[in-house]
């Protein structure tokens, strides 16, 4: 299993969300400030399965070539992982 870790801006993540969550992609998004000017910014996590990595980059992938800005990310293993 890995986690997909985003920093987006707001309006990217708005989008991130109705892009990822109807392909069945639930995330966990933690607001944040940073970046140029200290605006805000949307940290969004995502835990999937090794075999899905690929199709959720590349609905980001959509996501940023719409908005034409840059979307930096982190692909972390995960050991354990319970829903409770």
């Amino acid at each position: 299993m890995k986690m997909i870790v985003l920093m987006a801006s707001e309006s990217q993540a708005q989008e991130l969300k109705k892009t990822l969550q109807p392909a069945g992609f639930r995330m966990t998004q933690i607001a944040s400030t940073g970046g140029f000017l200290r605006r805000g910014v949307e940290t969004l996590l995502l835990g999937v399965e090794d075999h899905e990595v690929e199709e959720a980059l590349s609905l980001v992938q959509t996501v940023v070539t719409q908005s034409g800005s840059a979307l930096p990310y982190f692909i972390l293993n995960v050991r354990r992982f319970e829903r409770l």
